[in-house]
């Protein structure tokens, strides 16, 4: 089974589903190790039945995984779970999926490596879906309670505000801008007690519950109508401190996390380019590779800036993800045209290089593969000046060192679905000939496969019935019934 795994994909077709554990566990309350595998004994013999070959498996999302930080001091030595701590090189777990892991054979059954089992015994192999630099929306309406636990992300905003209250508690009573005045005593006047950013910072050191948050800001006279992490960055920069460097902003200091048109929900993504960020992922990704037996391959997702234009200057004359035309006649238009360009060239290295130094890092040849963002090359500027959340997104995935990747079409028209596919796997034949990434849609209709409006060599199939984050009813599904 372990020599089938390592074949490399293109030598197979792909039938494949994404999975969130959020769908099976929901955090209400604890799940034992039985209760995981009986579970994923009858996934699996559901999705057998429909011919699935693969299954991504979330397991990395928001700063945190559903299996452990495992270490195995030395060859032939049993492997263990290290607990997690803020100071120490881990990765916190969701709450309700941590127990007392049983190690047989130096392998830790976490609930990772029970899919991954269950998997093999149906002929199914398993992918670790990791989410990259997506942290979580800063709208308390839609995250759901069990989101809130302990996360890598949260423990670089409890840095930040740390030293962020030293930085201003040093400086105070020696500089005399508005807003400093109202660090020593608590008053309600909407500006940042250091004592309310010293709460706030204890807040993220054990978890990220920001219904906490915005009752804390709310009584130092903040208000921060459900979006409390963009209030609280925002009143600190207000009284003096410094932009956080490990998030992705906004450039008005006002409204760090803007909504996109069309929607409500503000997304909060970490930076790429920040050395911290990228040292934690490489860590915990690569750790979760390294010891789970069995497991097929890593798929990375969020592994892009957010299209929005969000952590662009405001140099670059970009407000949002909307089209962005400059005139090559105005002088002062070419100017944010030169910034801009070379501003989303160092983005897509900074992606790119980090895919390929955890591709590298990898301990054994598993597959490897990414979701996309699925018209990066074909809506993008390529020299028209005219710019937009495709261009910002910096998703440059053929200059990855991927086995195949899965632009997320979903509800495209079937005709779309298929030039789309065609279009691309013919760049990547172009890129790498000797070994090409394959091209296989992501879909949210199976029916589409089944009654032959789409023929492709593979497909991934998402229910979009299940969001994560959003709190809203549940719909009937069409296809494959994964809820409750």
């Amino acid at each position: 089974m372990l020599v089938l795994l390592a074949l490399p994909s293109a030598a197979q077709e792909m039938s494949g589903v994404w999975l969130s554990p959020d769908w099976f566990f929901p955090g209400t309350r604890r799940y034992t190790e039985s209760e995981v595998r009986g579970v994923a004994r009858d996934v699996f013999d559901r999705l057998k039945k429909q011919n699935v070959t693969s299954v991504f498996l979330e397991t990395f999302l928001r700063g945190y995984g559903i299996c452990p930080t495992i270490e195995q001091p030395a060859r032939n030595s049993e492997a263990r779970v290290v607990a997690y701590h803020p100071e120490q090189p881990t990765h916190p777990v969701y709450p309700h999926l941590l127990w007392n892991y049983t190690v047989q054979f130096d392998t830790v059954l976490d609930p990772l490596q029970i899919f991954i089992e269950e998997g093999q015994a149906a002929g199914i192999e398993v992918h670790a879906w990791v989410h990259m630099f997506y942290w979580r929306m800063d709208n308390n309406d839609v995250m759901l309670g069990w989101h809130n636990g302990p996360s890598l992300w949260g423990r670089l905003m409890h840095r930040y505000l740390e030293a962020q209250a030293e930085r201003l508690s040093f400086t105070q009573g020696v500089d005399a801008r508005p807003g400093y005045e109202s660090l020593v005593e608590k008053e309600l006047n909407g500006e940042l007690p250091l004592k309310a950013l010293k709460e706030a910072s204890s807040l993220f050191r054990n978890g990220c519950d920001t219904v906490q948050l915005e009752a804390l800001l709310k009584g130092y006279g903040i208000e921060s109508d459900g979006h409390p992490i963009g209030a609280l960055i925002s009143a600190l920069i207000k009284a003096g401190g410094e932009r956080p460097d490990f998030l992705l902003l906004a450039s008005a200091d006002d409204d760090p996390f803007p909504a996109p048109r069309g929607t409500h929900l503000r997304s909060i993504y970490v930076d790429p380019e920040n050395p911290e960020v990228r040292r934690l992922l490489t860590q915990a990704i690569t750790n979760i590779a390294e010891h789970h037996p069995g497991l097929a391959g890593i798929h990375f997702d969020h592994v892009r800036y957010p299209v929005d234009g969000q952590g662009l200057s405001s140099e670059t004359g970009v407000q949002d993800g909307k089209y962005r035309y400059f005139s090559a006649s105005d002088s002062s238009e070419m100017q944010q045209y030169r910034l801009l360009t070379s501003t989303l060239e160092r983005r897509q290295q900074a992606v790119t290089s980090l895919v390929t130094e955890i591709c590298q890092k990898l301990p054994r040849k598993l597959q490897t593969s990414a979701a996309v963002v699925p018209l990066y090359y074909r809506d993008r500027d390529q020299g028209k000046f005219r710019t937009s959340g495709y261009d910002y997104c910096a998703q440059a995935w053929l200059n990855w060192p991927v086995d195949f990747v899965v632009p997320m079409m979903y509800e495209y028209h079937p005709y779309i679905i298929r030039t789309l596919t065609d279009q691309y796997q013919e760049l990547a034949d172009q890129a790498r000939p000797e070994r090409p990434i394959q091209v296989y849609p992501g879909i949210s209709r199976l029916r589409y496969t089944r009654d032959g409006s789409v023929k492709p060599k593979g497909w991934v199939f998402f229910d979009l019935s299940l969001a994560r984050d959003v709190k809203s009813p549940r719909q009937e599904n069409e296809d494959l019934d994964f809820g409750e």
